[in-house]
């Protein structure tokens, strides 16, 4: 498994350990597999696996937190706006799995009248 080149800045600019990057990114690539399976690398597959590992070292750090009586007490406006925030990004998650999964389905459907229409010319022959 190798590892990205950015995991030294990533790890940096998350507050982690290269150690811990490294960690996270091979969870990432054990999702990616889930996601796409084993043998199915690609670069929807790679691009999966970096965008998890980039969600994993952010969220990382909130993890540490053992005690949320020890972590920094936030306003009640900027949790609203904290989960805000994560509900578009999961909004916007959402659809884009529906729009890829319509491009898919037309795809599929163009093909299957092209076939058909190939099919009918050579019958009519």
């Amino acid at each position: 498994m190798h590892a990205p080149s950015i995991l030294p800045w990533v790890a940096r600019r998350n507050a982690l350990s290269l150690g811990r990057a490294e960690e996270l990114w091979g969870e990432a690539v054990l999702m990616a597999d889930f996601h796409f399976g084993r043998g199915n690398v690609g670069p929807d597959y790679w691009k999966y696996a970096l965008e998890t590992f980039l969600r994993l070292a952010r969220c990382d750090g909130a993890a540490l937190v053992a005690d949320p009586a020890a972590a920094p007490a936030a306003s009640p406006a900027l949790e609203a706006i904290e989960t805000q925030g994560r509900i578009g990004e999961l909004t916007l998650s959402a659809v884009e799995r529906f729009l890829r999964l319509g491009t898919r389905l037309w795809l599929a459907s163009v093909a299957r009248a092209a076939n058909d229409e190939v099919a009918l010319a050579a019958r009519r022959q």
